[in-house]
């Protein structure tokens, strides 16, 4: 077709697909830009220095640090041995009592490479919260928002205040997957077929090895939305039955075997009602915010208990969101929504003397062996940043709407994030004398003394220094950290704990384990009475280091 002279339609589509083009591109870039702005100054020692969020100790982010060092260990040995991590000896399958995150230490042990163990952690942390940014702008894109706007709604994912509160616990940040599975299945209501529910069982794979908790909430949430989004009317119920069986093969077969697995090394644990109680939302919680975060006239700072505060920002768009568009995906996202929130309060919720959640943990396989409820507020927010991706659909509309929300998830972001965010620097462990010591002694087991006073979490940062130190000089642990503690270990540190005022106690204690070795740290209260304890029991310093001596029984061979 011919163009009379001085027509410039096809110019004119040229110039429009790339203004879209580079629309597109900038909305893309966004998510990697946030994650490294609101982490700052992260990176600037991203190879030394681990983010806390609202830690009071360093013990929980080492942990994880540990935990990826451990599943990067495994992928060099096939899975091999994969539960039996080294810690709490002669313990099997020690590797059970927490969470795994095995995808999480796969995305790891690909970016081994690129920087050192810190600065690896650190890497899956950045790419995290961008994989939060990119899947919530999918999502918002299948519900209708522009590609622009939805750069928006990435924003508000990778800076809701939850994330943040929780940035140093690293199984709590990954939501990617919850939005991805929830993009699936409303793409799986506008086109019933096989592809998109296989994407939404992919999606819950992913949540599964990532986060245990995320999972048995995300489980919660599908009872609520699965039958609002997924019900599709037209479809036979031949295809429906086949719909069903296809999700249940693909997660089947993904993260049946290792739940499996975890599920019978761990048969007996689970948490009491009263530790569930304590950690079990309030009211009060939900209108408090971070000491860390932008303090707000209309919400009240933190007192006692995980701030869970959503933010003014995100909560004004959300129900803007469920204002303006109104429909049974609108419905079932707000229903879900309200539903977390109530999860959320655990034993503290009952309704005319019967609790929900007791009748979770009494039924619903894995909530038993869940602690903290208030968790459940991750869900919360995620599922008010799909509500808020409506209200500004609306407001991408016109120039002014525009400004109006850029402003308003400037100001979200403002709210949530931990400015300056609070790092610790991870020791250099392999450095360590004692270390290299025992990196050359003949085989055994490794006791760390003192053991930690209590079972306060605060209490195991020094434990999880010596567990990243077990990984360089190969000898097995008596210590160790984890979700759930043998009996045999809160034994031994019951006898342990007061080393050296109880000294024969202590050492007829620690005669009884595998411990070959003793590393002393010189610091201890009363060193003098704790090295004579360590002698007249039979043991002999063989390494005097700079602040940890070795001492060990039997002969060196």
């Amino acid at each position: 077709m011919r163009w009379p002279a001085g027509d410039h339609r096809p110019q004119g589509k040229i110039e429009d697909s790339t203004v879209r083009f580079r629309r597109f591109s900038i909305a893309r870039a966004i998510p990697p830009i946030v994650a490294i702005v609101t982490t700052w100054p992260l990176a600037l020692d991203w190879r030394t220095r681990l983010p806390l969020g609202a830690e009071s100790s360093a013990t929980v982010p080492q942990f994880n640090l540990w935990t990826l060092r451990w599943n990067i260990d495994r992928i060099a040995h096939f899975g091999r041995d994969y539960w039996d991590a080294p810690i709490f000896a002669p313990e099997s399958a020690a590797f059970a009592r927490s969470e795994a995150q095995p995808l999480t230490g796969l995305l790891a042990g690909l970016l081994h490479p690129l920087g050192g163990d810190v600065g690896v952690y650190n890497l899956v942390l950045l790419v995290l919260l961008v994989t939060n940014g990119y899947a919530a702008m999918a999502l918002a894109r299948r519900l209708g928002t522009p590609a622009s706007g939805a750069a928006l709604v990435g924003v508000l994912a990778q800076t809701m205040p939850f994330t943040f509160n929780e940035l140093g616990v690293l199984q709590l940040v990954p939501l990617a997957g919850f939005w991805w599975m929830l993009e699936r299945i409303v793409a799986y209501r506008a086109n019933p077929g096989r592809a998109p529910l296989v994407g939404a069982a992919l999606a819950f794979a992913c949540i599964a090895l990532t986060s245990g908790y995320f999972m048995l909430f995300t489980a919660a949430t599908l009872v609520v939305v699965a039958p609002l989004l997924a019900w599709v009317p037209a479809r036979r119920w031949r295809d429906r039955s086949l719909d069903a069986i296809t999700v249940v093969v693909v997660v089947g077969l993904l993260v049946g075997p290792l739940l499996w697995s975890q599920q019978a090394n761990t048969a007996a644990e689970g948490w009491s009602t009263t530790v569930v109680e304590s950690l079990s939302a309030s009211p009060r919680q939900w209108i408090q915010h971070s000491e860390f975060a932008l303090a707000v006239p209309w919400a009240m700072p933190r007192d006692g208990g995980q701030p869970l505060w959503p933010g003014s920002a995100l909560l004004v768009l959300a129900l803007a969101g469920v204002v303006t568009h109104r429909g049974r995906v609108t419905f079932a996202l707000l229903g879900a929504a309200v539903a977390m929130f109530l999860l959320s309060l655990g034993l503290h919720l009952d309704i005319g003397g019967w609790s929900p959640y007791s009748f979770l943990r009494n039924h619903m396989p894995g909530f038993d062996r869940l602690r903290s409820p208030f968790r459940a507020a991750a869900i919360t927010q995620s599922l008010l940043v799909a509500l808020a991706s409506y209200s500004i659909a609306v407001l991408w509309r016109s120039r002014w709407g525009r400004t109006a929300a850029v402003i308003l998830v400037a100001f979200a972001a403002l709210e949530s994030v931990h400015w300056n965010q609070p790092t610790r620097r991870v020791p250099d462990v392999a450095a360590f004398d004692w270390v290299q010591w025992l990196d050359r002694a003949p085989p055994g087991a490794v006791a760390m003394v003192p053991f930690p006073p209590s079972g306060r979490a605060s209490d195991y940062e020094d434990t999880t220094i010596a567990m990243l130190a077990q990984l360089e000089h190969g000898h097995p642990l008596v210590n160790g950290y984890t979700g759930f503690f043998p009996d045999e270990y809160k034994r031994l540190r019951f006898h342990m704990e007061r080393f050296p005022e109880t000294a024969d106690e202590s050492m007829h204690a620690l005669d009884e384990t595998v411990a070959r070795y003793v590393v002393l740290r010189d610091d201890l209260v009363d060193h003098d009475r704790g090295e004579q304890a360590l002698s007249e029991f039979g043991w002999r310093r063989v390494f005097d280091g700079t602040d940890r001596d070795v001492w060990t029984r039997g002969v060196l061979s």
